[in-house]
């Protein structure tokens, strides 16, 4: 099938579809990317996950496909003082590098769990892109530049911030500066007299970390309905109905004892999900909810 076409995707799914039936550890797939991921416990969950990793190269082998182990990572993802169990996993006779780091599906994954090393490089992207816009187009009518801004920067700004939505005040910051460029960038108001803040405000732009805070608030009106494959049943857990809420789908708080588990999406959104209005929690569709996140 010619590559690019809708009925070749679909044959290509069809293909690898009897993938994950061959490792007992857990498969993501999206595309032509594959995920295999386990914890590891023991020596044991060791030896199981390198079977596992044997067992996709007899499948591959099998069916005609082929894995580059040139761009296959490790990634161990411990607590910050944990050292993990040592082990050297291999496909196809190649040791696999072991990363700190490492993109999945536009996201930089790290072996902590902290994404200073995603907004790093998000934020490289965006002052690029930015500089890029500024060359060429400089004498553009207002409305272009800013549709450029919305479409080409804040979009990756945003993409899947539910997940990264930072917390440490020098990673907001360093997003919020991108925002107060593209003003004055949209404006061409570059004098160190004019307030930034006063030009984002005529321009009607939203807060990027309120904009991050509604995404974290869209996904888990998604979640909460269904609408993806997130599974629910240890985090989303009724609250009390003697307890005093705006709504009756309000969620027992999620406890954490680490910094990093305070700062993740459930921890952060079921009480920003439990202090909504009744009018957005009964919302029938996404569009509508993100309507009323306003009200």
């Amino acid at each position: 099938m010619p590559q690019g076409t809708v009925l070749g995707q679909l044959l290509f799914l069809t293909y690898i579809n009897d993938l994950p039936s061959e490792v007992s550890s857990q498969v993501r797939l999206f595309a032509d990317d594959c995920l295999l991921y386990r914890p590891i416990r023991s020596r044991a969950d060791q030896e199981q996950l390198q079977r596992d990793l044997s067992a996709l190269q007899a499948w591959a082998d099998k069916w005609g496909m082929n894995f580059n182990p040139s761009k296959c990572f490790i990634l161990r993802v411990n607590r910050p003082k944990s050292k993990g169990l040592p082990f050297d996993y291999g496909l196809k006779g190649v040791t696999l590098e072991r990363v700190q780091s490492t993109p999945y599906l536009g996201v930089r994954l790290s072996e902590t769990l902290e994404w200073e090393s995603h907004i790093n490089t998000i934020a490289a992207k965006a002052n690029s892109t930015l500089g890029f816009l500024r060359r060429n187009l400089k004498v553009c009518p207002l409305k272009l530049k800013e549709t450029a801004y919305f479409a080409m920067i804040r979009s990756c700004l945003e993409y899947s911030c539910a997940v990264w939505d930072p917390f440490r005040q020098k990673d907001i910051d360093k997003l919020n500066k991108i925002q107060r460029s593209a003003a004055r960038f949209v404006t061409s108001n570059y004098k160190k007299t004019t307030s930034v803040t006063s030009l984002i405000q005529n321009l009607g732009w939203d807060d990027l970390q309120l904009r991050r805070k509604n995404c974290r608030l869209v996904c888990l009106f998604k979640i909460v309905n269904q609408l993806v494959e997130i599974p629910i049943s240890d985090r989303l857990i009724p609250a009390d109905k003697r307890t005093r809420g705006g709504h009756n789908q309000a969620f027992k708080h999620i406890r954490a004892n680490t910094t990093l588990g305070q700062n993740s999406f459930w921890y952060k959104t079921i009480p920003d999900w439990n202090s909504l209005s009744p009018a957005a929690i009964q919302a029938k569709t996404v569009a509508a909810f993100k309507g009323r996140l306003s009200d």
